[in-house]
């Protein structure tokens, strides 16, 4: 992605941070994911973090309007 030692260093700066995830509403999550298309991206890989495995089918069930 053509970051510097220094930026990917120590776990990596905000901006590698904000570069490689993605947080919000649907809608953010939706233009984020458009963001990398746009920029070339032929895959975007999508996964939530959450408690548990219901949780994480809830989030994806709410997010799959926004990604298709």
């Amino acid at each position: 992605m053509g970051y510097e030692d220094a930026a990917l260093a120590g776990g990596g700066s905000d901006e590698v941070i904000d570069a490689c995830f993605v947080w919000g509403d649907e809608s953010a999550i939706r233009t984020r994911i458009q963001n990398h298309l746009d920029a070339g991206a032929d895959h975007v890989s999508v996964s939530v973090l959450s408690p548990d495995l219901e949780s994480s089918a809830d989030r994806f069930e709410r997010l799959a309007p926004a990604l298709l």
